[in-house]
């Protein structure tokens, strides 16, 4: 097999849930090709699946450093400073990815997130339509439109980007928990707690609209 079908057979394999035949293949290729750029970012996909960012982030960075101008490289490792807690160092490489390869919506959606994240709300809005132009059916970008809107006081408007987010993605747990907190700031609380009760329904344990329902 050569290196370009043993990838793709880790990347199948990876695609389909089985991530620790995709990590053997990830590895071996690493061993013979310790600089082989696209098996460094696979594996730091792999890892920030995982939730192993500190290990993600070191393959991203290896990745970096090898292949500057790698944008996917720097996408993921904005997402995993965001999922480590260290949302302004994410934003550098969030806008370094899309300064490289503006048409990646997934991208575009982490950063409203990350805006969101850092209270810059209609940065956020507008970085999630930039998503949502790209992708009109992107379930996770409706929601944290909804999110950014939320921030910005238009509820109304939030209200219709999550019912948005539902259409695409009727069992979207965290776009009921969102529902939930939208209408609870409307006063509108039966319906904000029907909102968390089927984000539960959906995701058992989701401590988010317990404590939300509970308050």
């Amino acid at each position: 097999m050569n290196d370009a079908a043993t990838i793709e057979c880790a990347m199948v394999k990876h695609r389909n849930g089985d991530l620790t035949g995709a990590e053997e293949i990830y590895t071996r290729i690493l061993q013979d090709h310790p600089d082989d750029v696209a098996a460094l970012h696979l594996m730091g996909a792999l890892s920030s699946q995982r939730r192993a960012y500190g290990e993600a982030e070191t393959l991203f960075r290896r990745c970096i450093t090898i292949a500057p101008a790698y944008a996917p490289a720097h996408g993921n490792l904005g997402l995993v400073l965001l999922s480590s807690g260290r949302a302004e160092e994410a934003l550098g490489h969030l806008h370094r990815s899309l300064g490289l390869d503006p048409a990646q919506p997934a991208v575009w959606n982490n950063l409203g997130m990350t805006l969101v994240r850092l209270g810059r709300f209609a940065e956020g809005a507008q970085a999630c339509r930039t998503a949502l132009s790209h992708d009109p059916v992107s379930a996770d970008a409706w929601c944290n439109l909804a999110n950014a809107l939320r921030g910005a006081g238009l509820h109304t408007e939030a209200l219709d980007a999550v019912s948005r987010a539902i259409t695409c993605r009727p069992a979207f747990a965290e776009a009921f928990n969102s529902r939930g907190n939208i209408l609870a700031e409307m006063d509108r609380l039966t319906e904000a707690c029907e909102a968390y009760d089927r984000a539960l329904e959906l995701q058992p344990g989701y401590l988010s609209p317990m404590n939300n329902r509970a308050r």
